[in-house]
């Protein structure tokens, strides 16, 4: 008994392993094409729309341009890679996408998750931050097949990470009371407290395989349908799409309200 549970816990440590071990990953460059013809290429650690770009280059040398200087901003091309940006609106939508292309005091340009290319003026940016993590969309398949594996992985494929762990918590926790009282009826003649104890884990056990399983495809649908807004959009054709996006009322320290609603748009 001591050997199968030693090789459950070595084969399960051994896929968390292989399928869930983050990548070495270098720190994504971007070109910053000057109005003088120069192109520096570094990391970006800091914009301030309409102010300045901060990045450090390939020596550690930090580097400081201002946007009357600076013609475009474009990621860096070397191993397909791009790079993440999360925008917050001056009205407080956020939007997250990968990073295609900035022109300063003009625009930003981002390719959301489902491939749709947007646009947003700097006007009504408040605040840009930029991750070397790339976006990409949960594949709802995926995410069921990580899910048959052990509860919690499926959730965890689709970044939702305090689902995951409440999952795969309740997964490890009755899958452990399950082994032990398996190991404790093999010594005892009437190990009916055993085999009741084990009997409602294994209940658990399955109600949350289960759970799991229906969640993961269903949560990465919703992720995948996310407007580049932060809406849920529908698609009414080739070209258009209906997005609704709810507003919530809060007071902020200044005790300024904010409105309640819900927000339509429809994209043609």
């Amino acid at each position: 008994m001591e050997r199968i549970i030693t090789y459950f816990v070595l084969s399960f440590a051994c896929f968390l392993f292989a399928n869930y071990q983050l990548p070495a990953q270098s720190n994504e460059l971007c070109h910053i094409y000057l109005k003088d013809g120069r192109v520096a290429k570094g990391e970006i650690t800091e914009n301030i729309p309409n102010e300045l770009v901060r990045i450090k280059n390939a020596d550690g040398k930090a580097l400081i341009f201002t946007y009357p200087e600076i013609q475009k901003i474009v990621p860096d091309s070397i191993e397909n890679k791009v790079r993440s940006v999360y925008i917050t609106l001056k009205n407080g939508v956020q939007i997250k996408g990968l990073f295609l292309q900035s022109i300063p005091n003009q625009s930003i340009t981002i390719q959301t998750a489902n491939g749709t290319t947007q646009c947003y003026t700097y006007d009504e940016i408040q605040t840009i931050r930029y991750s070397n993590k790339p976006l990409l969309p949960k594949k709802p398949g995926a995410a069921f097949v990580n899910s048959l594996f052990f509860p919690g992985l499926g959730q965890f494929y689709n970044g939702q990470k305090t689902k995951g762990i409440i999952f795969s918590s309740i997964g490890a926790g009755s899958l452990s009371v399950i082994t032990y009282c398996a190991i404790t009826m093999s010594h005892k003649d009437e190990p009916f407290m055993e085999f009741f104890i084990g009997g409602i884990s294994a209940v658990v056990f399955s109600l949350d395989y289960l759970a799991s399983l229906i969640d993961a495809p269903i949560s990465a649908s919703k992720i995948n349908k996310r407007h580049r807004n932060g809406m849920f959009s529908w698609s009414l054709g080739k070209e258009s799409q209906l997005g609704i996006s709810p507003k919530f009322t809060f007071r902020s320290l200044n005790h300024t309200e904010k409105m309640i609603g819900l927000k339509l748009r429809l994209s043609l």
